[in-house]
């Protein structure tokens, strides 16, 4: 295999997920590695040294399919792994006579396009999407005993040197856009208060989410007295310019969402507020990073997935924990 086609045509959070798997096939094999994925994961991707070439998909997804089979055919891969199921691009790998074809056997399109079949379920399983990466590559290579918390060396993106400063910068990223359970805002404003008192002056705090969330966000932040300590910078980046504003901050604070995994992965300190329920839980989506840590809710017998009982007090005394 000289020619390896990563397919991941999904989410942020899934898709930095999917890097240190492309980092250990680096490790292990001389190979050039191209990545499909959409565009608005492009800027995290070309962040990957590991990654020799970013395709974006949203450049084939509308047309016919012979341009996407045109594509493949021009850049003489061998090997495509599909970590994203997609049917589309299932289909035109095997029209365009990619030898190598790996996919998980739960989906009936890649019975019929994949001659590499994979039997797990990430659905059902426990283990860390990370984790169940390495499984679509298990046949390809002689992968070692890697544990998840030592996967963030794989990812391939310069972290960033931690150091004491004047002035601590914390980002609370209140909005999953609907791939997590969000913790209620108004817990943030409490925490922001708490900090506040706590850290007086020497603290810098930035509320984000997109221009879409922004209506949600800022009308709770101008509850805040102190404007020259919590900044609203909800809308006001394009996800270049956010993962920029991510690695010069000291921690980012989430639910389950892309930020959080982003800021995992550039070795920012990370945290993240988690539900107990399956398949949402911090066992399969946990932030995978040096400094990355997290709160579970246990709201495991409930009916409807609930983080709200995670209390100020306990993300508060974990901040202070984690910045020392």
């Amino acid at each position: 295999m000289q020619k390896i086609l990563i397919s991941r045509t999904d989410n942020i959070g899934d898709v930095v997920l999917t890097l240190p798997m492309v980092g250990i096939l680096k490790s292990l094999m001389k190979c050039e590695i191209l990545f499909l994925g959409k565009s608005y994961t492009t800027d995290i991707l070309k962040l990957c040294q590991h990654i020799d070439q970013v395709i974006n998909y949203d450049n084939f997804d509308k047309e016919d399919d012979q341009k996407l089979i045109a594509f493949f055919e021009k850049n003489q891969i061998d090997t495509i792994v599909h970590v994203y199921p997609n049917k589309k691009v299932a289909k035109c790998a095997k029209k365009a006579g990619i030898k190598n074809r790996v996919g998980t056997s739960h989906r009936l399109f890649h019975l019929l396009n994949c001659n590499q079949l994979i039997h797990f379920s990430r659905k059902k399983s426990n283990l860390h999407e990370a984790i169940l990466n390495l499984k679509l590559i298990e046949d390809m290579v002689d992968l070692p005993q890697i544990q998840l918390k030592d996967l963030h060396q794989y990812y391939g993106i310069t972290s960033k040197l931690q150091g004491n400063k004047e002035k601590r910068k914390l980002i609370f990223h209140t909005r999953s856009f609907g791939s997590a359970i969000d913790w209620p805002i108004v817990n943030y404003v409490k925490l922001s208060k708490k900090l506040m008192t706590h850290y007086g002056d020497k603290l810098e705090i930035y509320f984000s989410g997109t221009a879409k969330e922004s209506p949600l966000i800022s009308p709770h932040i101008s509850t805040i007295v102190d404007n020259k300590i919590v900044y609203d910078m909800t809308g006001k980046f394009n996800l270049a310019e956010f993962i920029s504003f991510i690695s010069q901050s000291d921690l980012l604070l989430a639910c389950s969402t892309g930020p959080l995994h982003i800021a995992s992965a550039v070795g920012i300190y990370s945290l993240g507020l988690y539900s107990t329920h399956r398949p949402i839980h911090s066992g399969r989506w946990a932030p995978v990073g040096k400094h990355a840590n997290f709160i579970d809710s246990n709201d495991r017998d409930k009916i409807k997935p609930d983080i709200s009982k995670i209390s100020v007090e306990d993300v508060f005394n974990k901040i202070v924990q984690v910045l020392k």
